[in-house]
């Protein structure tokens, strides 16, 4: 089962029966499907692997940076369900849609000349390919 953060008052949610993608497997999963793999599969999925580990530090790096920014952009005031309420609706629409969905900061939290908050008034839900080409962008 996958924890479920306190703040949201529903039933721990399964995990899904087949990772997504190979960062989610173990190193016993991974050898099991090179063996059952053809040759190209199998060397797809070394490179694929091969790439992670060399990005690993960078991405690692990365996102430790993100989830401090998010953190101190998080005042003690927001409402942690209603921010939890939209990435909740975010899945339902990807799911719904089949298109992958983003949930946006109006106001990026680490933006050039301003950085906005982690609350719910400044999230929105887009398609990823809005969200990408926004980048730390704001218009006013």
């Amino acid at each position: 089962m996958v924890d479920v953060p306190v703040f949201l008052n529903s039933a721990p949610v399964p995990e899904p029966s087949k990772p997504r993608n190979i960062r989610t497997y173990t190193s016993a999963q991974i050898e099991s499907l090179l063996r059952k793999a053809d040759p190209e599969e199998r060397e797809a999925i070394n490179n694929h692997r091969r790439q992670w580990l060399a990005n690993t530090g960078r991405g690692a790096g990365y996102e430790a940076k993100r989830r401090s920014q998010k953190l101190r952009a998080t005042p003690k005031w927001a409402d942690l369900e209603a921010i939890a309420r939209i990435y909740c609706e975010r899945d339902a629409i990807t799911r719904k849609t089949g298109i992958v969905h983003h949930v946006d900061h109006i106001i990026p939290l680490q933006g050039k000349t301003v950085c906005g908050l982690h609350v719910a008034a400044n999230l929105r839900i887009v398609p990823a390919s809005v969200n990408v080409r926004k980048g730390r962008k704001h218009k006013p």
